[in-house]
């Protein structure tokens, strides 16, 4: 069975539990696979998504520019097609370059992060 989307589904949600268990290069990697296919089957706000998980995953590692690509990306999206949800990622930007309306201004606490996942990956 041939099911891009799905496959891209279980891509994102195995990225997930990795960033949770703290493994994240390999919830990386996942995202970008995830990312990959979403983009294939023209997902746009699957992509959206995507891009929101990979720019947290990439904030936690201490990868800023990338997180900035990713959740820049993710925004020019949801802009588009579903401009209800641009507050998170706006937040995160704005964050990460220190001109959002955050009174903490603490990035790492606007990402999830951290052992909540029940079994190692």
């Amino acid at each position: 069975m041939d099911n891009p989307a799905g496959e891209a589904n279980t891509w994102d949600s195995l990225g997930y539990a990795l960033v949770r268990a703290n493994l994240h290069r390999r919830g990386i990697s996942h995202y970008q696979r995830a990312l990959r296919l979403f983009r294939a089957v023209g997902a746009r706000l699957d992509q959206a998504e995507v891009l929101d998980h990979l720019g947290d995953a990439h904030a936690a590692v201490g990868e800023t520019e990338n997180a900035r690509r990713s959740w820049s990306e993710s925004l020019a999206i949801l802009e588009t097609v579903d401009p209800a949800r641009t507050s998170d990622v706006r937040a995160k930007l704005g964050l990460l370059t220190g001109s959002g309306d955050a009174t903490s201004g603490d990035l790492q606490a606007a990402i999830p992060t951290g052992p909540r996942a029940t079994t190692a990956i």
